[in-house]
Formats: C-alpha cells, sequence, structure tokens
C-alpha cells in the first residue's frame, strides 16, 4: 500500500514541475478577429468594418423621372460605426445597367450623408438603372446598401456643350468602347474603307452598336447635312433634348485615323469645332429606329 502512495507522489511532483517549466497559454482568438476589434477578416478578400448599411434616400427606390429628365445626384444616410465611431469611411456608389456596372466611384461623407454628381455620366433614356452604396477606408469596407432603383425618363435631355468641347463622360465612353473594339477585331479597322470593301461598314457599325448598349443617342453623320450620304469615319452623338432623328445638335467625332490608307487606325478626334453646325446632322442609315 506504501508503495502505491509512493508512486503516486512522484507522478503529482513530475505533472508540477513539468506545469512550472512551461509559460501560461494566451487565450484563443476568436475566428476572424482582429487587434483592433472594429473589423473582420473575410479569407482572400477586404476586410470588413463593422458599420451599418447605408440607407438611399433619393432617388426613391422605384421613382420614375418624367420626359426629358434623370436623376443629377444620388444620396444616402451615411454609414456609421455598429459598436464604435469608424474614422476616414468615405462612400463607393455603384450603378448597374442589368447585370453591367456602369458606375462606380468612391466619394467622401458629409456628415451624416453622402451623395455622387451623376450630372456627366451616360444614362440612357427609358432605362432602369439599379444603384447601391458601401461605407469603406483604407482598413476595409462595408456592408452593402439595399439595392435601390430608379428609372430616366424618355428623351433624356443631355448636358449642354462646353464651348466647342464634348462632354468628357462621352468622350471617355467613346474611348474606352472603341479602343477594346480595335484591339479585340483589329480585322474589322483594316477593312474599314467602303471604297475598297463591301464589308467595310462592320466597324463603324459594330461601335456604334457597342455604343448604343450605354447610350442609344449615338449613331452616323451625313456628310454636308445629307441624310442620305452618311460619312465613312465619323460617327454622331447626339447631345440635345428629344429625339435624335435628323438632329443637328450633335456632336461628331472621326474615329478613324488613315481612313482606307495602309494602316487605319481607332482615335477619338472631335471635329464639330470644324463643321458648320447646319451641316452635322445625326442619321441611322436605317439600321435601327429613334428609341425615344
Amino acid at each position: 500500500m506504501q508503495s502505491v502512495k509512493k508512486v503516486g507522489l512522484l507522478l503529482l511532483m513530475s505533472v508540477a514541475a513539468a506545469c512550472s517549466e512551461q509559460s501560461p497559454a494566451a487565450p484563443a482568438a476568436a475566428p476572424g478577429a482582429t487587434d483592433s476589434g472594429s473589423r473582420t477578416a473575410e479569407s482572400g478578400e477586404q476586410a470588413v468594418l463593422k458599420l451599418t448599411p447605408p440607407t438611399p434616400t433619393e432617388p426613391a427606390n422605384g421613382h420614375t423621372y418624367p420626359k426629358g429628365e434623370r436623376p443629377s445626384t444620388l444620396e444616402v444616410e451615411a454609414a456609421t460605426g455598429e459598436f464604435a465611431e469608424i474614422s476616414g469611411v468615405a462612400h463607393r456608389f455603384q450603378v448597374l445597367k442589368g447585370n453591367q456596372r456602369v458606375i462606380d466611384g468612391v466619394v467622401p461623407t458629409k456628415g451624416e450623408t453622402a451623395s455622387f454628381d451623376v450630372r456627366r455620366a451616360s444614362l440612357a433614356a427609358r432605362t432602369e438603372y439599379r444603384w447601391r452604396v458601401r461605407g469603406e477606408n483604407e482598413e476595409g469596407v462595408g456592408p452593402w446598401s439595399p439595392m435601390s432603383t430608379f428609372t430616366t425618363g424618355a428623351g433624356v435631355q443631355a448636358r449642354t456643350p462646353d464651348g466647342q468641347t464634348s462632354d468628357p463622360a462621352a468622350r471617355a465612353l467613346l474611348a474606352a468602347v472603341g479602343g477594346e473594339l480595335a484591339a479585340q477585331q483589329s480585322g474589322l479597322l483594316r477593312d474599314s474603307c467602303q471604297k475598297r470593301s463591301a464589308g467595310g461598314w462592320r466597324f463603324l457599325n459594330t461601335l456604334v452598336d457597342r455604343l448604343r448598349k450605354h447610350d442609344n443617342r449615338w449613331a452616323y453623320n451625313g456628310k454636308r447635312g445629307n441624310p442620305h450620304d452618311p460619312s465613312h469615319d465619323v460617327i454622331a452623338y447626339h447631345y440635345g433634348p428629344g429625339p435624335s432623328e435628323n438632329r443637328r445638335d450633335v456632336w461628331l467625332y472621326d474615329v478613324i485615323i488613315g481612313h482606307c490608307g495602309n494602316r487605319p487606325t481607332f482615335a477619338v478626334n472631335e471635329v464639330h469645332s470644324k463643321t458648320t453646325p447646319g451641316l452635322m446632322i445625326w442619321i441611322t442609315r436605317g439600321r435601327f429606329s429613334n428609341e425615344y
């Protein structure tokens, strides 16, 4: 019996000695926690800030604008920290047409609200758009707001020309769409001389079709104001209000350098300032109907 007690005592002394040689273990961190306690991390993604989702306020969800109108700004009640104030929060606005993102930008928060100016955005007429907003800073992102919608009015009134310079949004869209087309289908550009090829219209046709998916005020130009004599390398954008057919309040862009030369290339050259206003005219070449 004594031998059993001695063995037990030796075992207890061994365990105590082993424990005294080890450092106390720190408590395990909660899954996904960070040292700040203000956000959690998602594997392979940006950190998630513990913010409330913004609340869209203007325009009201489902709002339809009357003819000739569209939103000038999108506004939300700003995101705030759920448990504590989080500094440096800006707001990202996204606008989608169907599943295609047409606006994605970040603006600073102003007090209890955040607003995004869309007056220069190329929004099509009679079209439903979806939009959402989230708060974010350099540390991470907050949750998205509920998706809200608005519908532009028929015959959306475009921006007034700034002297002889076209709207930067229209020019930027043309540069992006045309540049992508020229890179993807360079053969269409090389074959764009209508005098030499029956398929010479394919580059301009494809360019106009792609642009009209974003804004249906893009079309062709009639040379010297003649609707029956379309330009071979110039397209038109109707910036004024109402239907576009045969309108002369247009911006003109020469989109092919060296047309009918050995190496035609895509370009964005504004030529409306060099053209008499009465000699500019918006035409469809019979390819599509006016969509207002």
